[in-house]
C-alpha cells in the first residue's frame, strides 16, 4: 500500500472535504456542494489530486497540484501547533485519552516527525488500519483501561463547565424541594464526608444527586480528585435531565442570565474604583463579551430544540461509555439500518445491524421473508445517488405500507443522533 492509499484508508468524509476545501481541489460537478458528492467521487478526486502533485505535476495555468506532504502538514497542524518539542511518549498517550485525535492526524504526524517508525512498522500499522484497530496497536505500549480512566478523570476534573452544570442543577433543586429544604440539606452534607455518607444510608424521598451538588460545590470539591467518582455520577444526572425536559434547561439560561449581570454590576464597581487599571477592563469586557455570546448562541440552539440534547450527548461521549449503551438499544429495538455507506459495514458498533440497499430490496420484495418484522428500520438519504432515486424509492416503501425513518447528513455521529432522537420521541409518546 503506497503512501497516498495509506492516506486514504484513514480519512473520514468530513476529513476528505476538509482536505478538498483547504486546497481548492476540484470535484466534478460539486465543487460548491462538496456535501452532496458521493463519498467513491471525493475519494477518487483527492487522489488523482495528490498522485500529480507527487509527480510534481502542474495545471493548465501553472498552478501545481496539491502534494501529500502538504496534505500532511494540514492534519497534524491543529494537534501540533502549541508543541514546542515532539515527544513520541506524549503523542502516544494523547491519540489513547484524546478521541478527538482522528487516526489520519496519527499517520500524518508519524509521518511528518517520526519517518523511520512509520517505515519500520509499516506493515503493522497497514494491517491496524485494515482490520480497524488502534493504529498504533502492537507497536507502542497501550495505556490500560485504568491508566486511560485516571487520564481521563484528570480531563474531566479540569473542565471549565463544571462549575457551570453543577450550579444549573442546583437551581433545578432548589425548584424542585424549595430553598429552604435545600440550605438545611447543604448544611447538614458539608459537616463532613462521614456525615454525607450517613445520609446516604438514610431513606428519603429524592436521588442521591441532591446531597452531592452542594457537597461538591463547597470548597470547589469537584475540583479533588476524591470526588471525581461523585462528579461523574452528577454530570451523568445533569445530562439526563438536560435531555429529558426543555423546560429545566431554561433554569440554565436563566442562570447564565444572572452571570451576565454580575458581571455587568462587576464591570462597572472596577470602571468606578480603578478607572487607571486599563488592563483589567479589558479583561473584563471580553469575558463580559465571551459570555453573552455564549448566551446567544444557547437561546437559538434552545429555539432549535438540539442545544441540550446535543450537549448532554457530547458529555456523554466524553465520558466514554456509550458504546456498549448504543450496542444494547440497537439489539433492544431490532434496529436495522438500510445504507451503501462503506464505513456503517466495517464498523463493529453496527455489527448484525446494517444491510445494502440490494439486500434490503430484496427482503421486501420477498414473499416469504420474514427479516423486517419486527424491526425498527433507518435509510441513509446519502446512499442515493440523487433526490430523484430517493423520492422513487421512498414513494415505493410509502405504498407497501413499510415503515421507516431516513437519516440525512453524513456522519456517524449524526446518524446516531437522529436514531436515538426517533426513540425517545417514540417512547415519550407511548407512555
Amino acid at each position: 500500500m503506497n503512501d497516498i492509499l495509506l492516506l486514504l484508508r484513514t480519512l473520514t468524509r468530513g476529513e476528505i472535504i476538509a482536505i478538498i476545501q483547504q486546497f481548492g481541489i476540484p470535484v466534478t460537478g460539486f465543487t460548491a456542494r462538496l456535501d452532496r458528492a458521493p463519498i467513491k467521487l471525493l475519494i477518487s478526486s483527492l487522489k488523482s489530486e495528490l498522485e500529480n502533485g507527487l509527480l510534481k505535476r502542474k495545471r493548465k495555468r501553472g498552478k501545481k497540484f496539491t502534494e501529500p506532504q502538504e496534505v500532511y502538514e494540514y492534519l497534524a497542524y491543529r494537534y501540533l501547533q502549541n508543541d514546542n518539542e515532539i515527544v513520541l511518549e506524549e503523542i502516544v498517550e494523547k491519540v489513547q485519552v484524546e478521541e478527538y485525535y482522528s487516526r489520519a492526524a496519527v499517520l500524518a504526524i508519524l509521518y511528518l516527525h517520526f519517518k523511520e517508525l512509520l517505515e519500520e512498522k509499516r506493515s503493522k500499522i497497514e494491517d491496524n488500519i485494515e482490520q480497524d484497530e488502534f493504529i498504533l496497536k502492537g507497536i507502542v505500549e497501550e495505556l490500560s483501561l485504568e491508566e486511560k480512566m485516571g487520564r481521563y478523570q484528570d480531563k474531566l476534573l479540569e473542565s471549565e463547565r463544571n462549575e457551570q452544570d453543577l450550579k444549573a442543577l442546583e437551581l433545578m433543586i432548589i425548584e424542585e424541594l424549595g430553598e429552604e429544604e435545600y440550605l438545611e440539606i447543604k448544611e447538614k452534607v458539608n459537616q463532613g464526608d462521614e456525615t454525607l455518607y450517613r445520609m446516604l444510608r438514610e431513606t428519603r424521598n429524592f436521588g442521591d444527586y441532591v446531597l452531592f451538588v452542594p457537597f461538591l460545590l463547597e470548597n470547589r470539591r469537584y475540583t479533588q480528585k476524591d470526588y471525581a467518582s461523585l462528579l461523574v455520577a452528577v454530570l451523568l444526572e445533569y445530562s439526563k435531565r438536560t435531555q429529558s425536559s426543555k423546560e429545566r434547561n431554561q433554569k440554565a439560561l436563566e442562570y447564565a442570565d444572572r452571570e451576565l449581570e454580575r458581571l455587568k454590576m462587576v464591570l462597572k464597581e472596577k470602571n468606578d474604583k480603578h478607572s487607571k487599571l486599563l488592563q483589567e477592563n479589558d479583561k473584563l469586557q471580553t469575558e463580559y463579551n465571551e459570555l453573552h455570546h455564549e448566551l446567544q448562541t444557547y437561546k437559538r440552539e434552545c429555539e432549535n430544540h438540539q442545544s441540550f440534547v446535543e450537549q448532554a450527548t457530547q458529555q456523554i461521549v466524553e465520558i466514554n461509555m456509550l458504546t456498549n449503551y448504543i450496542k444494547q438499544v440497537l439489539e433492544k429495538e431490532q434496529i436495522i439500518i438500510v445504507t451503501n455507506e462503506i464505513y456503517f459495514h466495517n464498523n463493529l458498533l453496527f455489527e448484525n445491524r446494517v444491510i445494502d440497499l440490494d439486500t434490503f430490496n430484496s427482503e421486501i420484495k420477498s414473499k416469504i421473508s420474514r427479516f423486517l418484522e419486527g424491526k425498527v428500520i433507518f435509510i441513509t438519504r446519502v446512499s442515493y445517488q440523487s433526490t430523484e432515486k430517493w423520492i422513487k424509492h421512498s414513494s415505493y416503501l410509502k405504498a407497501k405500507g413499510i415503515p421507516y425513518c431516513e437519516l440525512s447528513g453524513y456522519e456517524i455521529e449524526e446518524y446516531l443522533e437522529q436514531i436515538f432522537e426517533f426513540l425517545y420521541t417514540r417512547e415519550r409518546y407511548t407512555l
